[in-house]
């Protein structure tokens, strides 16, 4: 699943030929933000569309206003999109929105969670599943939790729920990006150090991580 975000509609078509001669399965195309005030619903619906029609690829549409200017997919907007053939799906990252989604589109297009905050109560609302930050380190849990809710194991997925929702703000909640690559190197796995601008952890911030992760039994 290759992110395809750019600002233009005419490079993120570019790179979405580019993704596609090099094996994606799947586009991922967040909305442009520099001109947030012109990211109207007619704007947007063309922009999502004109990529999916360039490729040969399944799309998925990705709303996460804290990464695009505060620009909020509106669920009428999801409505009209999930009618084009080539988009399968959507991830949604913002806050208290994914019930309204899954209500409106859940039987024409998969829905899938953006955050271990609410990825179990998504699950049980009909989500096909979930694209969060917790499982590049930790993909076992995630996936147990998965299936423990879709099996409605319903007091089993309760309890890991609760591991999940604390490993998720002692990890990506408190720390970002930075402290989710450095959980990948405790569990290790491949995480590094962030692209810059983003900064590694502090040896203070790493010290801790290593003594929650090592009292929740991750490490």
């Amino acid at each position: 699943m290759a992110g395809c975000i750019f600002e233009s509609t005419k490079e993120s078509i570019e790179y979405a030929h580019r993704f596609e001669g090099l094996g994606a399965d799947f586009l991922t195309l967040l909305p442009p933000s520099y001109f947030q005030k012109q990211m109207t619903d007619p704007v947007l619906l063309r922009y999502f569309g004109e990529i999916a029609n360039a490729v040969k690829i399944p799309c998925l549409i990705y709303n996460a206003p804290q990464f695009s200017a505060g620009t909020n997919l509106s669920v009428s907007l999801v409505k009209d999109l999930a009618k084009h053939p080539k988009i399968v799906g959507m991830k949604d990252s913002s806050i208290g929105n994914i019930e309204n989604f899954l209500f409106a589109v859940r039987q024409e297009i998969g829905v899938m969670a953006g955050s271990a905050n609410f990825f179990m109560s998504a699950l049980t609302m009909g989500a096909t599943g979930g694209v969060i930050s917790l499982a590049n380190a930790f993909p076992p849990i995630a996936c147990e939790l998965y299936d423990l809710t879709v099996a409605r194991h319903y007091e089993e997925a309760f309890a890991l729920n609760e591991k999940v929702l604390r490993l998720n703000k002692a990890v990506s909640g408190k720390g970002g990006v930075s402290a989710v690559k450095y959980a990948m190197d405790l569990a290790g796995l491949a995480g590094g150090e962030p692209r810059l601008p983003l900064l590694p952890l502090s040896e203070d911030e790493k010290l801790t991580m290593r003594k929650t992760l090592a009292a929740e039994g991750m490490i």
